[in-house]
């Protein structure tokens, strides 16, 4: 039940941008960004598939770090591939980010940044 009320939210989000601020765990302030976690890959398709029904919207980003990287490369193929033929990856960004550990210091946590565009 909790992975359906993400989703529900997430949807609402990607329809409603002026409420970003309540949901910054599952996607950004960005508008069209949707950030991967450990819920299930169709969870993620259908937020991305919600997001490009508005009319204006022309690129949904994908966003995950860890071991939730895997999951942003299915959902983007899964959307491309199954759903939405007229997907097409612009560009992937790869890079690491630097967490503070509870006990001190630093460790480094890979991140991937997915930008999924509509093939005129």
């Amino acid at each position: 039940m909790r992975g359906r009320l993400k989703v529900a939210k997430c949807l609402y989000v990607c329809s409603h941008a002026n409420t970003h601020e309540m949901l910054g765990d599952i996607l950004s302030k960005e508008p069209n960004t949707v950030f991967i976690g450990r819920n299930p890959p169709m969870n993620y398709v259908l937020a991305v598939i919600t997001c490009f029904s508005r009319e204006e919207t022309n690129e949904v980003n994908l966003k995950a770090r860890g071991m939730a990287i895997s999951t942003a490369v299915d959902v983007a193929e899964i959307t491309r591939r199954r759903f939405m033929k007229n997907l097409k990856v612009e560009r992937v960004n790869l890079g690491t980010e630097e967490m503070p550990r509870e006990e001190g210091g630093t460790r480094s946590v890979s991140t991937i940044e997915i930008t999924l565009s509509k093939s005129q």
